[in-house]
């Protein structure tokens, strides 16, 4: 479509110096184009959106199977949660505390042996440390809860844009692997606005300035767009250099691949001679 943009262009302004005024011919594209696939290859369990779909960010557009994943996280949530032996392990403690505290006190009568007031010590020390252990195992559970969870949820494969579902290039039961993708999605909001201007006009529109868009039958409309892009490099073939503009499309009216006409406002573009604009 840019080739054939450039070549209407050189076609049009072919032996005839061009006006900023005059409507440039462009045509209407997503701003952005993804092909949606997985990190980790697997068979689909279905997919979620047909074509035509709308989509918002991060919504489910299929599911691989996960039964095996699903099963992992469970377990590795019961292991998580559980915190029975580590109550255990706190009454031994309690208990190992209560005795070292009743021999201090019977030691000094010669009730207790200075030998035993020690063994009781280390039991109470190995008790503490046997309960810093089991904390620490009960740390790493939760840990694996967060990797069998983040393993389950990269199962789940999730639109990374805002737009429309244009493609839908498997089906549940298929097989997608890495290289592979399962639906492809365009965002219309908003939408690019692609000319090539001769260059005659080059210096005479900048970034940031704006355009009016007229779209062609059956949509006739006109519309307010930005220039983002005003490319450095020419097309020799065609002596011209490309253009684009950003047009805001937030109820999605407007559709892509449209065709239309683009006229830069007069007042905001700079005389050939680099004069102040008016």
């Amino acid at each position: 479509m840019r080739t054939l943009l450039a070549s209407i262009a050189a076609a049009v302004f072919c032996g005839s110096p061009a006006s900023a005024d005059e409507a440039l011919d462009c045509v209407l594209d997503p701003s952005v184009v993804v092909k949606v696939g997985t990190p980790v290859p697997g068979q689909l369990s279905q997919v979620l959106v047909q074509r035509g779909a709308r989509v918002e960010p991060d919504q489910p557009v299929a599911r691989l199977q996960s039964s095996v994943e699903s099963a992992t996280v469970e377990l590795a949530r019961a292991q998580a949660q559980s915190r029975t032996e580590i109550t255990a392990q706190e009454a031994r403690v309690a208990l190992s505390r209560k005795k070292v505290e009743r021999a201090k006190r019977l030691i000094s009568t010669n009730v207790v042996a200075q030998q035993d007031m020690d063994t009781l010590e280390a039991e109470l020390r190995i008790s503490e440390q046997d309960l810093a252990r089991l904390f620490e195992m009960h740390r790493f559970q939760q840990l694996d809860l967060a990797r069998a969870s983040a393993a389950l949820a990269v199962r789940s494969i999730k639109s990374p844009i805002r737009g429309i579902v244009i493609e839908k290039a498997l089906s549940g039961g298929e097989y997608v692997g890495e290289a592979s993708h399962v639906v492809t999605i365009a965002a219309v909001d908003p939408l690019y606005v692609e000319t090539f201007a001769p260059i005659s006009l080059y210096g005479r529109i900048h970034e940031g300035e704006t355009a009016t868009i007229q779209t062609e039958a059956p949509l006739e409309g006109t519309h307010q767009a930005t220039v983002l892009v005003v490319d450095k490099v020419f097309d020799a073939a065609s002596s011209t250099f490309g253009i684009r503009l950003s047009l805001p499309n937030p109820r999605g009216d407007i559709p892509a691949g449209l065709k239309c006409k683009v006229s830069f406002r007069a007042k905001a573009v700079r005389n050939a001679s680099g004069g102040k604009r008016r």
